[in-house]
């Protein structure tokens, strides 16, 4: 009879604890795991809240990145043309516009052809059957196992030139932006002043080296468990937003809807390689803001002029498809130089630097899968954790690149916004 009060007591305290009313106390109120444009713009949106990015590398921009020469030549071996004049009026990048003038052109046989777009380009080509290809263009779809191979490398070369996949990769949605000439524009200072831009404000917590291991949803706060300076620690939240490659995401997300799991799970993604090649000279001679170099291996070669025009920075690209015609790293380089020396009729001894990068996972590819499993609410995967990213956007917009990846951190942001108290 004496332990009946005491029963009663504990039984007080226990419900107590556990009443629907009793609030959490977290660490943060907004958790971003991923420092790329996506994380970055999120941030950027939810900065009224207490915020903290996490990133697992040693400096923030994801996929932007940006090097220069002598400390006053910019070039990025990341994201390169810059924004799209809409989204200058919400992202205001303090720098100089360098904006290419010259036409674009397809590079086949050691002749160049000019037009101003693709599709101009393309009909210039010889042996090319204008009739059937202006057809596909009206129906805005090509079926590669119906192209001969001249057609279908031709096709291809846009295709490779905007994104770092191949004709095969894609579905036929893509068609459409292929045809497109892109702004061959670029900053002063590279894109990373999109990053900077982001970052300026000051209004949120940043923490680098520290790769995040597990994501977890505990129903009244996320638990988000983390490497820092080789000691794991852990974090808590009342929302996360993972805004991390798909791949990532499926593994540190520990709860995850069935949607968002056979949405992720099955994402795919090509890489490529960056080079930059900066010479002493302006080359104006042949005059193209960027290529489509056929059948050699490189997927588009940009130009870029510098402020002081001492400089001229060549951007090439490789297409993970093309990744088997070349042996390693220095056969890259060797090539990078010889097809410059081929157009542009470039002196060695004028080559200034050259640099280099690798992206295993430089973008999404848009196939079936991807279109057929996209639904929006596979972009949260539990009641507190959301995804952002370039993969989680489609609509208009191809989910590649700088603004998708931007647009993205935002929608996202705004519906936590919403549905905060």
């Amino acid at each position: 009879m004496r332990i009946r009060p005491f029963i009663w007591l504990l039984l007080i305290i226990v419900l107590g604890c556990n009443r629907p009313d009793k609030k959490i106390t977290c660490d943060y109120d907004i958790i971003v795991v991923g420092g790329g444009l996506a994380g970055l713009s999120a941030a950027h949106e939810l900065s009224t809240q207490k915020v903290l990015v996490l990133e697992k590398d040693s400096l923030l921009g994801g996929r932007v990145r940006t090097a220069n020469f002598m400390g006053k030549y910019y070039y990025d071996l990341g994201a390169v043309f810059a924004l799209d004049s809409v989204y200058r009026k919400e992202v205001l990048v303090e720098d100089n516009e360098i904006i290419e003038q010259e036409p674009i052109a397809i590079f086949n046989n050691g002749k160049l052809y000019f037009g101003k777009n693709p599709l101009a380009c393309i009909l210039q080509l010889p042996g090319i059957d204008s009739t059937k290809v202006l057809e596909l263009y009206r129906q805005n779809k090509f079926n590669p196992h119906e192209l001969d191979r001249y057609l279908y490398d031709a096709l291809n070369i846009q295709i490779k030139a905007v994104f770092p996949g191949a004709l095969k990769n894609y579905n036929q949605n893509i068609s459409a932006f292929s045809w497109v000439r892109y702004n061959s524009s670029h900053f002063e200072h590279g894109n990373y002043g999109v990053v900077h831009f982001f970052l300026k404000d000051k209004k949120v917590d940043y923490t680098l080296n520290a790769p995040v291991e597990q994501v977890n949803d505990k129903g009244d706060f996320v638990e988000v468990v983390f490497s820092h300076k080789g000691n794991k620690d852990t974090l808590t939240a009342k929302k996360v937003v993972v805004a991390t490659p798909s791949f990532v995401a499926e593994k540190i997300i520990s709860v995850k809807n069935p949607t968002c799991e056979k949405f992720i799970s099955g994402v795919q993604y090509a890489g490529y390689h960056s080079i930059a090649v900066g010479v002493k000279q302006v080359y104006k001679n042949p005059a193209v803001s960027y290529l489509m170099p056929l059948g050699t291996g490189f997927s588009s070669i940009v130009k870029n002029n510098t402020m002081d025009s001492l400089y001229t920075i060549f951007q090439l690209y490789i297409a993970e498809e093309d990744f088997p015609l070349f042996k390693d790293d220095a056969d890259i380089k060797k090539k990078s130089i010889q097809i410059l020396q081929n157009i542009w009729h470039i002196k060695e001894t004028d080559i200034a630097f050259y640099d280099q990068f690798f992206w295993k996972h430089a973008g999404v590819v848009i196939n079936e899968h991807y279109t057929h499993f996209w639904k929006e609410k596979s972009l949260q995967p539990s009641k507190n954790v959301f995804l952002a990213g370039d993969y989680a956007l489609i609509n208009s917009e191809v989910p590649y690149g700088m603004i998708p990846a931007m647009t993205s951190g935002k929608l996202v942001a705004q519906k936590i916004l919403k549905t905060t108290p």
